[in-house]
């Protein structure tokens, strides 16, 4: 460990809880966030130190060289600086397209016509993020993890986020469960930590602390397992077929 001299890390979002742990135990390491889908190769990277001491969420940082961005609403309007939208990105290392699949392609990219009639193209990524005070993006939580529900848009990453922060939570996921046609509910599913004991109601309440009220969720069910996709990620789409035959 005298040789570990800096951690990079990505591909999932890291537990702010995790991350603390680890930096508390290696001091002298460096720790940076990368971020950037498979189209585009990685893109951006937040470099995090000492004076680091709590967020809401990670930064995944600023762009690196050779490397432009846009946050765009749902009609492809850049948004004010600060408000949440859907990150395009544009870099030397994206994609042309995906073989065979010219519709796809277009579907997946963003183009801007310039002053000289040039075009440029940014891949469309799909995550929802808002740029901070300091400049710097914050990943928010995939668009197409954006429901609606009562009249509210709620990120269901952001629900799971805050179900993280718990002490005695390992792993969390938020779903959408609709029993009958006119009747939506917010689903929480929670793996623990060894030995830990909660109970539902407490981080329903601890849900309540830290989220507006129309995020909350309506049930809260402790397993101690999980169904898992071939690589390890947490599958939603059984899950809630397994929650729907349980409860419905």
């Amino acid at each position: 460990i005298n040789s570990l001299r800096w951690v990079l890390f990505g591909g999932e979002v890291f537990g702010l809880k995790y991350l603390k742990e680890l930096m508390a135990k290696w001091t002298d390491v460096m720790f940076s966030n990368v971020y950037g889908p498979a189209e585009v190769n990685q893109c951006t990277y937040y470099n995090f130190n000492s004076l680091f001491k709590d967020t809401s969420q990670l930064p995944i940082g600023k762009v690196w060289d050779k490397t432009s961005y846009k946050i765009l609403d749902s009609d492809d309007n850049e948004v004010a600086k600060g408000d949440m939208g859907v990150l395009v990105i544009k870099t030397i290392t994206m994609m042309k397209g995906y073989w065979g699949k010219e519709e796809l392609t277009k579907q997946s990219c963003y183009f801007e016509k310039s002053n000289a009639d040039k075009e440029s193209r940014y891949y469309r990524t799909g995550d929802v993020v808002f740029e901070n005070a300091n400049g710097d993006l914050v990943f928010v939580g995939r668009n197409d993890r954006q429901v609606k529900l009562r009249g509210f848009r709620i990120e269901l990453d952001e629900i799971e986020s805050v179900l993280l922060k718990h002490p005695s939570v390992r792993e969390a996921s938020v779903i959408i469960v609709e029993l009958t046609e006119n009747k939506k509910s917010i689903y929480a599913a929670i793996l623990l930590l060894s030995e830990a004991q909660v109970l539902p109601k407490e981080l329903i309440s601890f849900c309540k602390t830290n989220l507006p009220g129309y995020a909350v969720p309506e049930r809260v069910e402790i397993f101690v397992e999980l169904p898992r996709t071939s690589s390890g990620k947490i599958d939603r789409n059984v899950l809630k077929k397994n929650i729907i035959n349980k409860i419905g």
